[in-house]
């Protein structure tokens, strides 16, 4: 039998996001602070650090969509239907994150790209090219505020779903269950717009993946319904 992708995914994932994300010098900056931020930054290590994440986001969204499909093989009816949907809140989610993720490298090649207003490859005048810079980013925040939410309200129905399958009976299968809470805060930040809420509830979310998918690969946890066929 091969290997199994999914616990492997769920620990990885998280472990390359939480590395980018400390490491990400923007993290509250809004309008012309952010501008005034890609000016100073190293824009080619925000890019190095944009590429881990992207790594690090598609793993852990692989990973969830590989646990919902394990769980569909444990179910039928109405857990196979919220799975399905649960499913779809995830290929939501990492639309929006491409969407944030490409306002970001929008951005920051704006600010590579040179000024000559006899030259159409370049920006007429610095306005012009903040402009467009400063736009990219503001609709790459919109992206970043929607993935919460999708992500959020995946991971409910994932938790709900898993409860419903196969009650919590060991200390570990409880961070299945821990889903819908964490499910529930991250599909609400956009309403509460508290950067410090953000970055205090974001690693406690990467922090449960990289539990499950640990857990999962010692063994120490399984799939939710693999109990019923023992």
């Amino acid at each position: 039998m091969g290997r199994n992708l999914t616990p492997i995914m769920l620990a990885l994932g998280p472990l390359l996001l939480i590395v980018a994300f400390a490491m990400f010098p923007l993290q509250d900056q809004i309008g012309q602070n952010a501008m005034d931020a890609l000016v100073d930054e190293d824009r080619s290590f925000l890019m190095m650090l944009l590429i881990v994440g992207t790594f690090g986001v598609t793993l852990i969204f692989g990973g969830l969509n590989l646990l919902i499909k394990d769980m569909k093989k444990n179910t039928d009816g109405m857990n196979a239907q919220l799975l399905s949907y649960a499913k779809v809140m995830m290929i939501v989610a990492l639309v929006c994150f491409f969407q944030g993720f490409g306002g970001i490298v929008t951005s920051i090649n704006a600010f590579e790209t040179e000024i000559d207003e006899n030259e159409v490859a370049y920006y007429p005048s610095e306005t012009d090219r903040e402009t467009t810079a400063r736009a990219a980013w503001e609709a790459g925040n919109a992206g970043w505020a929607l993935l919460t939410v999708a992500w959020g309200i995946g991971l409910i129905v994932i938790g709900l779903t898993a409860y419903l399958m196969q009650p919590p009976k060991q200390p570990a299968e409880y961070l299945f269950t821990a889903l819908m809470p964490l499910g529930t805060i991250l599909t609400i930040l956009p309403i509460l717009n508290d950067s410090e809420v953000f970055g205090g509830i974001f690693p406690i979310a990467l922090i449960i993946h990289l539990a499950i998918g640990g857990l999962m690969l010692s063994g120490n946890l399984e799939v939710p319904g693999s109990r019923k066929s023992e």
